[in-house]
């Protein structure tokens, strides 16, 4: 349970990044998070049930750092072009 709570505040915080900062064509990112990191939660503790077997978890850590890893590069990306002054790389439709 601690680590799914470190986990969710590691993805929250580029999610409220995103939030605020996606214009309004790429908001529809922030549920796809939200459903890969609820999705990859669930195949991590899919691996606690199994016994005995440490690397089953390893297929749900793997999710989990990568939607965390992309979510926090892609609001550093918008935070940087944001400071930078270049607009936006989500260009709105």
């Amino acid at each position: 349970m601690q680590n799914t709570l470190e986990q969710l505040v590691m993805l929250a915080l580029p999610m409220l990044v995103l939030a605020v900062e996606l214009p309004a064509g790429g908001l529809q990112m922030l549920p796809i998070l939200a459903v890969g990191f609820a999705v990859a939660r669930a195949v991590y503790w899919r691996g606690y049930l199994r016994p005995g077997n440490v690397l089953g978890r390893s297929p749900g850590v793997q999710l989990t750092f990568t939607l965390t890893l992309g979510g926090t590069i892609m609001a550093f990306a918008l935070l940087v072009t944001r400071w930078v002054g270049a607009g936006s790389w989500f260009p709105v439709p």
